[in-house]
């Protein structure tokens, strides 16, 4: 069974509760009746129906088109060059969903040779696993053609940041833009760092270090692994992956870094020519480690909270535990500081359980009832005396009991900035807005200082005062783009022009130039497309009656839209939390390019559809066709080199 299907970009979108939502939609740019989208369950009549319409198409020029898709048979009709119809099987649309099943479950690639899968999956058409990765690795160069060709604007900011899976390094990608007013983002990249390889005796370090990235021919060289990971090497890489898979440059198309605010990364923008946005969320992470440092009180709380949840997560105190209902209560880990918020009050929501238990009394939270006074709660009480295999006794470790009203005072200030790390965590959190959350986050932190007893006063923030940047090569661009995005354009320094001139509208030979369609129609939905229209015909009415058309004041008129700018780097973060789902010890032998396939086509799900998965089938075949006729006549050529013909 074959169906002729509408030629749409991007067959969907999620809905509110996160289901995939596919649909029709019109792509006739000289249609009266407007953009329409229908069902494809439902509007698939009723989209014909409007094909055929004297505002669309109209019956004539209908007739045409679908002529011309079945020209050639129904093979060949997935390749068809009509801008209105495409063809899709229903071989097809089961191997659609059998990628879209094992991309989104994270499901191993051979189950389509399990009998038990197939008798449960009830697809009329499997493929072999050979056969699926080769048709996910023809999927991906599809949509890298198709970012290259129609996603990436002229203008756009790249986040990256590297992830260590057992021996492996990977470098990670992300363009992120404004189409209308929607933020885009796009997984470009995620792989091992690739440097030239050596030749000659000489060592890639030398290579790296002397290689011009603009003029490097990239067809004649050779690539390997990094062994080093040096600022040297990422740019080389990342500067290879945009000019080579997406014909962009540094230079020319990105406006900015985004990353952690570490000295890798300062260097690494210093060398690509651009400014690093630090995230802010990250300079939250160390001011917070900073604070508790120089606190006393919460340094101690904290320390014999996570005493307490080691002790705690031994197998006979766990059992215990759970037969008195009490919940597990987490460790504290060194990557960020809410886990020790966590473990605090994990420790609060337990105490009745935990004080009940004899192996943690030594370490528990002591009730200020329960001493005669503050010093006496600080008491040091020692471990039960232990022996070594050969009967010796070990020294006695000391810890220090903390009160509640300690504990009370430390939860109360963690509390506040827990609130202030959840709301970072915002996938389109700007610039401006996020330099101005933090900084309300810091002066808390030194209210609390000053306002709580128990803590030393005069704290002074570091990471989170304003004005707090990483280097001043970068100072007048935050500032540049903070004042774009509060629409204050009119205030920029001579500086800080300089610095946000990357950010200024294109001329209008550089869009003819640009090889990215920017269409801000294109990712509006139906209600902000018609009151667009609505705006225009008022506007023309308006000019047509002699009256003048008021336009709104706008004092960025010569900056595009910069709320793609984004204050933290979470983006990559969720990301790689993602990829640790990915990468299962059931998949251990996944190479790092079958990952990289897997999670390009897990992040960009947007991008593909049945269609694509067609192309993708119809290249497969059509190289195999390409392939055997090669052979043929290396066969022939062979015979008559030999004389066998003749």
């Amino acid at each position: 069974m074959v169906k002729t299907h509408m030629s749409y970009g991007g067959c969907g979108y999620h809905d509110e509760k996160g289901d995939w939502y596919q649909y029709y939609r019109c792509n006739n740019v000289k249609c009266k009746m407007g953009v329409l989208e229908h069902a494809v369950k439902s509007g698939y009549q009723n989209f014909n129906t409007h094909l055929r319409s004297k505002g669309c198409l109209g019956p004539k020029k209908y007739q045409r088109e679908l002529e011309k898709v079945k020209k050639g048979g129904q093979v060949q009709t997935v390749l068809t060059d009509s801008p209105f119809f495409r063809i899709a099987s229903d071989e097809d649309e089961d191997v659609h969903d059998l990628l879209r099943l094992i991309i989104e479950e994270n499901l191993p690639l051979d189950i389509t040779e399990k009998p038990i899968w197939r008798a449960s999956l009830k697809f009329q058409h499997f493929v072999s696993c050979k056969s699926l990765r080769k048709y996910i690795g023809n999927l991906v160069q599809i949509n890298e053609e198709k970012l290259k060709l129609k996603k990436l604007p002229a203008r756009f900011a790249v986040n990256s940041d590297g992830w260590t899976d057992k021996k492996t390094h990977y470098n990670a990608m992300f363009a992120v833009f404004m189409k209308g007013t929607a933020l885009n983002v796009y997984l470009l990249s995620v792989s091992p760092l690739m440097v030239p390889k050596g030749k000659g005796g000489r060592d890639t370090r030398e290579i790296v270090d002397d290689a011009d990235l603009d003029e490097l021919d990239a067809d004649n060289v050779d690539y390997e692994e990094a062994t080093r990971f040096r600022a040297k090497e990422h740019a080389f890489h990342m500067k290879t992956v945009l000019a080579d898979f997406y014909d962009r440059t540094f230079t020319q198309h990105v406006t900015n870094l985004g990353g952690d605010n570490c000295s890798t990364n300062i260097s690494l923008a210093k060398k690509l020519g651009l400014a690093l946005v630090g995230c802010r969320s990250h300079r939250h992470n160390l001011e917070m480690k900073r604070f508790i440092q120089e606190q006393p009180v919460v340094d101690r709380t904290l320390k014999t909270c996570h005493k307490v949840a080691v002790k705690a997560g031994t197998l006979k105190n766990a059992a215990e535990a759970r037969n008195m209902g009490a919940k597990s209560v987490s460790k504290i880990a060194g990557v960020r500081w809410r886990s020790q918020f966590t473990c605090a009050k994990g420790n609060v929501d337990n105490t009745t359980q935990l004080r009940t238990m004899d192996a943690l009394q030594p370490y528990n939270v002591i009730e200020m009832e329960d001493v005669d006074d503050i010093d006496s709660a600080d008491e040091e009480i020692s471990d039960a005396e232990e022996e070594d295999a050969d009967g010796n006794q070990l020294p006695k470790k000391s810890f220090k009991r903390v009160n509640r009203e300690e504990l009370d005072c430390a939860l109360k200030v963690l509390n506040v900035q827990d609130v202030f790390c959840v709301k970072g965590q915002g996938a389109n959190l700007t610039l401006a807005k996020g330099e101005d959350l933090f900084q309300m986050a810091g002066s808390k932190l030194e209210q609390a200082s000053n306002e709580e007893a128990l803590l030393e006063d005069g704290y002074k923030c570091m990471y989170l005062k304003d004005g707090c940047h990483l280097s001043e090569d970068f100072e007048d661009f935050e500032r540049g783009v903070i004042k774009i995005q509060k629409k204050l354009a009119h205030t920029l320094t001579p500086a800080e022009k300089l610095a946000v001139a990357k950010l200024e509208k294109p001329t209008a030979e550089e869009g003819a130039t640009a090889t990215a369609v920017d269409d801000d129609d294109a990712n509006l939905n139906t209600p902000e497309r018609a009151m667009k229209k609505l705006k225009r015909d008022r506007e023309s009415l308006l000019k047509e009656m002699g009256e003048t058309v008021l336009a709104d004041k706008d004092d960025n008129s010569d900056y595009i839209n910069a709320d793609f700018i984004l204050a933290t780097n979470d983006i990559v973060e969720r990301f790689f939390s993602q990829c640790k789902h990915v990468l299962t010890p059931i998949r251990n032998r996944l190479s790092p390019y079958m990952f990289e396939c897997l999670m390009f086509l897990k992040c960009n799900d947007d991008l593909w559809d049945v269609h694509d998965v067609s192309e993708a089938i119809a290249m497969e075949k059509k190289g195999k066709r390409n392939l055997r006729e090669q052979k043929d006549y290396l066969e022939f050529r062979g015979q008559v080199d030999s004389g066998e013909l003749f």
